[in-house]
């Protein structure tokens, strides 16, 4: 063999090992934050936890307000609700009573009506 090919075999082999370190590295790094992002995720999970179990103030006052907030609009939205249904049976109403009121007027002033009556 010529020195060339020698030297051509040994960069190669050098490449190779280059790119075998290289997929090695990378899928190692992706293994080490596939395998910190849950511990990261268990401690706060473990933080508010304890933070809850011991009552903190701010967690729990915070959750309780957001909870009323949650509520009150839910009340607002209900009453606006009821108030526009209210509405809608009042005019219902009055549209029947008129319709009524129509007819009766119709009626009495209807000659072939009034002789049935008869």
């Amino acid at each position: 063999m010529e020195g060339s090919t020698i030297l051509w075999i040994v960069l190669g082999i050098l490449v190779l090992l280059a790119v075998a370190a290289a997929v090695y590295f990378a899928t190692r790094k992706e293994e080490d934050t596939r395998r910190t992002t849950p511990k990261s995720t268990r401690g706060e999970v473990t933080s508010q936890t304890d933070s809850s179990r011991r009552g903190d103030p701010k967690s729990t006052d915070a959750t309780g307000r957001r909870a009323k907030a949650e509520a009150d609009s839910n009340a607002a939205a209900k009453r606006k609700t009821r108030e526009r249904a209210e509405q809608g049976e009042e005019t219902t109403a009055a549209s029947r009573d008129e319709a009524q009121g129509r007819l009766r007027r119709a009626d009495e002033t209807d000659p072939d009506r009034n002789r049935r009556k008869e």
